[in-house]
C-alpha cells in the first residue's frame, strides 16, 4: 500500500520537462491518480505535453503500458 498524501505531480512534470525519466512508482501513481480522479486534468495535460516534447525511454513506455 502506498502512503497517502498529495502526489508530487509538479515535480514529476518538471523532471520530464527537463529531460529526466520517471521511475516506476511515479508512473504507477500517475496512472492510479488520473484513473481515480485525484490528479487534476490540467496537471495531466502538462505532463503529457512534456512527454510529447521529451519522449519516453523504452523502460518508461513499458511501465506506462
Amino acid at each position: 500500500m502506498r502512503p497517502r498524501g498529495p502526489l508530487p505531480v509538479p515535480s514529476w512534470i518538471a523532471r520530464k520537462r527537463d529531460g529526466g525519466a520517471l521511475d516506476d512508482p511515479a508512473i504507477q501513481s500517475l496512472i492510479e491518480g488520473i484513473a481515480g480522479g485525484t490528479i487534476p486534468d490540467y496537471q495531466m495535460a502538462a505532463l503529457l505535453m512534456a512527454i510529447v516534447l521529451r519522449g519516453f525511454s523504452p523502460h518508461e513506455l513499458l511501465t506506462w503500458t
